[in-house]
């Protein structure tokens, strides 16, 4: 690995997409813009609350471990681990309301894209169960009302081709490994390529 001074990222700004699970954004790189409507078959959710990032939570992974009577920890080995995110979103119009009642329990495909001026960074991952997890809610008079909308992590649910992908110098990073695809890490470089 060399050094890139470069490659620092300060997100300045964001958007959420979601399509139908297993849809490739590779594609339509150049058609996703933080305010535009996303490429065909992509929705864009609109307006993320700025004081309250996408988070992310990671639950079990916790060492299942086999006692004997004779042998402490005779046998080891890690658990499931479950991968979500969570967004907080802002515009309460029907529509909005329309489409996350009609993901709520479904499983898609997510695009966080995050913008500094003319660089971007986008987290793709295939599978991912959608949940409202959130009523909107009156977080007080001075406060936005916000929603939660949670994603889940899930196996791709088909063989996705993409070991071609897995070299950081074409500009994506499979994560954790193109055998095992549950998220696709893709830089500046592939955007630009776009």
């Amino acid at each position: 690995m060399s050094f890139n001074s470069l490659a620092p990222f300060r997100p300045k700004f964001g958007g959420l997409f979601t399509a139908a699970a297993n849809t490739s954004p590779l594609t339509a790189l150049a058609q996703f813009t933080p305010a535009g409507a996303g490429p065909t078959g992509w929705t864009n959710h609109g307006h993320l609350s700025r004081s309250s990032l996408p988070s992310r939570s990671a639950d079990g992974g916790d060492a299942l471990s086999l006692d004997t009577w004779q042998v402490v920890g005779l046998l080891s080995e890690p658990g499931d681990t479950t991968l979500s995110y969570e967004y907080t979103l802002l515009q309460m119009d029907a529509p909005t309301i329309s489409e996350l009642s009609a993901l709520h329990g479904q499983n898609v495909a997510l695009l966080e894209l995050w913008f500094s001026g003319a660089k971007r960074f986008a987290k793709w991952v295939p599978n991912a169960k959608a949940a409202w997890t959130q009523d909107p809610m009156a977080e007080g008079v001075d406060d936005w009302a916000n929603m939660k909308f949670t994603l889940t992590v899930q196996a791709p649910g088909e063989t996705l081709n993409l070991a071609s992908l897995a070299d950081p110098e074409g500009g994506s990073a499979v994560y954790p490994s193109p055998a095992n695809p549950v998220m696709l890490l893709i830089d500046d470089t592939a955007f630009t390529a776009a």
